[in-house]
């Protein structure tokens, strides 16, 4: 038995007592030494290795294949993904960054208030009747198209019971320190009140077990571990610990021969992206600069920008969000029906309910509160910090510059929008000047 197994095994005593039998196997040499495959995922980091960073690395950038031999008894990429890697779709302003329009997620959600019956519309498919099955979705029930009276095409898929949205790819930079925020810190930040803007009412995203959404577009997913394993099941197909991959749309009864990453690599891969730099304030050259940057910041203050985007929260500096749920109008609705809105990856209300804004006596009152999933206008607020690097804007990309993505708030951010179309020129080139000194770090 080498150094390296020893000290392996010694660090396995350290974890939960569910571990101290994977420790036993390895001392007798039952199992895989790179992972015990039944250990379930979402356990606190290790310290890390230098050997588990550079994996980490090598995990986020590899290019996996169809039957990878890399896989661990699994079928490798797919059977239907987005991209073949991490780095495909995270790489704007580095490693890791914001992904371009090109990269976005197609998802395919029910227009009536209810929850469940959306599904990922992924752009690619091992199996040969994958194109075609697609293809069928796109152009409408059962792949049928309707002509109306005038003669035009209609797409039933679109314009009867269901819609097609996106959402863009996020940055990940300072991923770990957003990980590391108390929750206690995201319901404060609920509960605090702008007598100057009293229509701002965000509200902590409620998931199951009571537990606080901080991740993902919609504040679905509450953990680090959970939002980078949902990638790799959704985006990659990859199938991993706790996480089955997707499934075949077209044959349901598909499952995985076996695992495609096991835990010790999860755990790099999870280590990687936890250990992602934080964006950093781009610090002017000369003092007139500094000036004019600060007199940017304060009128991105002044027009109540930083009620939602805050500049810290907790100890974390400039974050630039309360990471909380706002109504951002029927504009950027997914659904001009209302209703809950759909997010791949969260976990969902075991029964639908109707989402509506928690009094705080109400939560206080719950052991574990009700989930309050997302309405179809709420999003979470994404941090702004690189922001400069991580166009296109706004949760499906529509906007391709930030005074664009400005002009298309509304919902509780309506008066800031109105206050910001209202600055003299020279003030908006101010304020614009200050969000693209929040840029995205540098990546080793």
């Amino acid at each position: 038995m080498t150094l390296r197994t020893v000290v392996r095994t010694f660090r396995l005593f350290q974890r939960p007592r569910r571990l101290l039998l994977a420790a036993a196997l390895c001392w007798c040499g039952l199992v895989d030494q790179q992972g015990f495959a039944g250990e379930p995922a979402g356990r606190p980091l290790a310290p890390p290795t230098r050997q588990a960073k550079a994996d980490g690395k090598e995990l986020f950038t590899r290019e996996w294949l169809p039957s990878d031999p890399r896989a661990h008894g699994g079928d490798g990429l797919g059977p239907v993904f987005n991209d073949s890697s991490c780095a495909g779709c995270h790489n704007q302003g580095g490693l890791g960054g914001a992904g371009a329009k090109s990269k976005n997620v197609s998802l395919v959600i029910p227009l009536e208030a209810s929850r469940g019956g959306g599904f990922v519309l992924h752009r690619f498919g091992v199996h040969e009747q994958f194109a075609a099955w697609r293809a069928g979705q796109l152009a409408g029930n059962m792949g049928q198209r309707k002509v109306n009276p005038g003669g035009a095409v209609v797409d039933t898929f679109l314009q009867g019971n269901k819609r097609l949205v996106q959402r863009n790819t996020t940055a990940l930079f300072g991923a770990g320190k957003i990980d590391a925020i108390d929750e206690r810190v995201i319901l404060a930040a609920a509960e605090q009140k702008f007598p100057d803007y009293p229509e701002i009412t965000g509200r902590a995203s409620r998931l199951e077990q009571g537990r606080v959404g901080r991740f993902g577009w919609k504040g679905q997913i509450a953990d680090l571990n959970d939002f980078v394993l949902t990638a790799c099941s959704v985006e990659l197909g990859l199938h991993v610990p706790a996480k089955e991959q997707t499934s075949v749309p077209f044959d349901k009864n598909y499952k995985a021969p076996g695992l495609d990453m096991n835990n010790v690599e999860c755990e790099a891969l999870m280590r990687f992206v936890h250990d992602l730099p934080v964006p950093r304030r781009q610090k002017p050259s000369h003092e007139a600069a500094e000036k004019y940057l600060a007199e940017g910041e304060k009128l991105f203050a002044a027009v109540g920008c930083a009620t939602c985007h805050v500049p810290k929260l907790g100890e974390v500096e400039g974050i630039y969000s309360d990471l909380l749920l706002h109504d951002m109008g029927q504009n950027l609705s997914d659904s001009p029906a209302g209703g809950v809105g759909f997010s791949y990856g969260g976990a969902p209300p075991s029964t639908p309910i109707q989402p509506k804004k928690p009094k705080i006596e109400e939560v206080a009152a719950k052991r574990r509160p009700v989930p309050e999933p997302a309405s179809v206008s709420e999003w979470r607020t994404p941090p702004l910090w690189g922001v400069r690097d991580s166009a296109p804007y706004l949760h499906d990309g529509r906007a391709d510059t930030l005074d664009e993505a400005i002009g298309l708030h509304a919902g509780e951010a309506e008066r800031s929008r109105a206050k910001f179309a209202a600055l003299k020129h020279e003030e908006k080139q101010k304020l614009l000047a200050f969000l693209h000194s929040l840029v995205a770090p540098e990546v080793k």
